[in-house]
């Protein structure tokens, strides 16, 4: 029995192997989407930018230390509460769309399979092209519904993103205070010395 399994086995074709050259990207797209230079990526060490901005009436700055987080600020209304993060990472960290689905699902909202399924508005982000997404969950187990809006762009290498996250009639009594914060974005100066 054993010298027909091993015959039966000597019958088949023989396994094939073939090199093909590697293949890398030509363009990182969200560089290309916002404007900057293909060929200065940004390393995962190195620091990101600081920003300032006044703050509106009523928002805080929230001074405790929050992992991957450059700022946050917390809105309060009475018993509502909402909140701005500013975060970066080096790179396009996925992309648009899979970081429009990872937003989806932070709203529990099914993933799209294309950028244009999702409304896209235009922000400048401290001078630089950005994108700005708008996001209405459903309310869920007694809780209000909530809404997130979040103004993301690429600058040097690095992809920046504020996200206001929050109860929906609160994230929209904001949102034009958050585009005019974002919009007034500016680049700290950074000293050496």
């Amino acid at each position: 029995m054993g010298g027909l399994v091993l015959l039966a086995a000597c019958s088949r074709e023989p396994i094939r192997t073939y090199l093909a050259p590697s293949q890398r990207p030509s363009a990182n797209p969200l560089a290309e989407l916002f404007g900057q230079p293909q060929d200065a990526p940004a390393s995962a060490d190195q620091a990101p930018l600081k920003f300032t901005s006044p703050l509106p009436a009523g928002w805080t700055s929230d001074p405790t230390p929050h992992p991957m987080r450059l700022a946050t600020v917390d809105i309060k209304n009475g018993t509502q509460q909402a909140q701005i993060t500013i975060t970066a990472f080096p790179g396009d960290v996925g992309g648009v769309l899979a970081n429009i689905n990872r937003w989806r699902g932070q709203m529990e909202l099914p993933p799209v399979t294309s950028q244009e399924q999702q409304p896209l508005g235009k922000i400048t982000l401290a001078g630089h092209p950005a994108l700005l997404l708008d996001l209405a969950g459903a309310p869920a187990a007694g809780q209000p519904a909530r809404r997130m809006i979040v103004a993301f762009g690429m600058i040097n290498g690095q992809t920046y993103f504020i996200k206001l996250l929050g109860p929906d009639g609160l994230v929209g009594a904001q949102k034009k205070d958050f585009i005019a914060y974002v919009q007034g974005l500016k680049l700290a100066e950074v000293t050496h010395g």
